[in-house]
């Protein structure tokens, strides 16, 4: 009964311990990394919060959203991760290749999404098409 008293009292202070979600508008919680692609990318734009996903104790996640309706997500490690916003994404965030097929033959539609792969990105577009490019920003097809 004792053991199993302390394996429920090691769990209990485990839990107590997990740390909640935090919740910023303070640019120097991001990693080094991270804070210099945003500064980079946006220069202009200014930053409404940052949610820092926690599992445990350790970071899971960056999510910040900018004050143009940009909503960024990052690793833990700074990695950038996915892009959205439904009004369109900055030009700036689209490799050039990438938003020069999308303007070839997508014409009218708006970039509203971008996400890191393992096989490249992947773009979503405001028609609700999905497109797929390799590493090099080639066009791989459509996902379904």
């Amino acid at each position: 009964m004792k053991k199993v008293y302390i394996l429920f009292l090691s769990v209990l202070l485990g839990a107590a311990s997990y740390a909640d979600d935090i919740f910023t508008q303070d640019i120097s919680a991001l990693p080094q990394t991270t804070r210099a692609m945003i500064s980079k990318l946006f220069p202009d734009v200014g930053l409404r919060g940052i949610k820092i996903d926690k599992e445990w104790t350790s970071i899971k996640e960056y999510k910040v959203m900018l004050a143009d309706g940009t909503a960024l997500e990052f690793a833990a490690n700074g990695a950038f991760k996915a892009a959205e916003n439904i009004a369109g994404l900055a030009q700036s965030l689209i490799p050039s290749a990438v938003s020069a097929y999308v303007s070839e033959n997508y014409a009218g539609n708006k970039i509203v999404g971008i996400e890191a792969k393992p096989y490249g990105l992947e773009v979503s577009l405001s028609n609700s098409t999905d497109l797929k490019f390799d590493k090099q920003n080639k066009f791989i097809g459509v996902d379904d």
